[in-house]
């Protein structure tokens, strides 16, 4: 447990170093036009400045958010390593399968489960008591 602590104390002062650097002026950072937008509801009125972000199939806002994550993987490079093995000591912690406890409702037993490699539940239920078939109602791979 303590090394873990200490990785993700390790993560963490990397990342704000990398952003005291970049607000010292090393890199230069995308930097967001502002558009004022006035906004009135109920008789109050204010205006946001990036309003225009919200506009997902605006090609200015993916440009702007492929030039963020752009620069965001230039300057956390050096923590490539640190990152891959957080996450797989983190996913090593997570039961790959798993199920939630049933619950009943009408004549059905209700749960969801998960399968090893699949990122989504599968919603499944159960006639009468548990040990009868089991029947997929939702499973939300497929949908994925």
């Amino acid at each position: 447990m303590r090394r873990s602590a200490c990785l993700v104390l390790s993560l963490l002062l990397v990342s704000v170093a990398g952003v005291q650097v970049a607000a010292a002026g090393e890199d230069s950072s995308p930097v967001c036009k502002v558009e004022p937008t006035r906004l009135e509801k109920h008789g109050d009125v204010r205006v946001d400045n990036y309003y225009w972000l919200n506009q997902r199939e605006n090609p200015d806002v993916i440009a702007y958010l492929e030039a963020e994550n752009a620069y965001t993987d230039a300057r956390m490079v050096h923590t490539k390593a640190l990152e891959d093995e957080l996450f797989a000591e983190i996913k090593g912690r997570i039961k790959q399968n798993d199920e939630s406890v049933p619950y009943r409702l009408d004549d059905y037993y209700y749960y969801s489960r998960y399968e090893e490699n699949r990122e989504y539940p599968i919603y499944c239920r159960k006639k009468g008591s548990l040990d009868a078939n089991e029947e997929i109602t939702i499973d939300a791979n497929v949908l994925a």
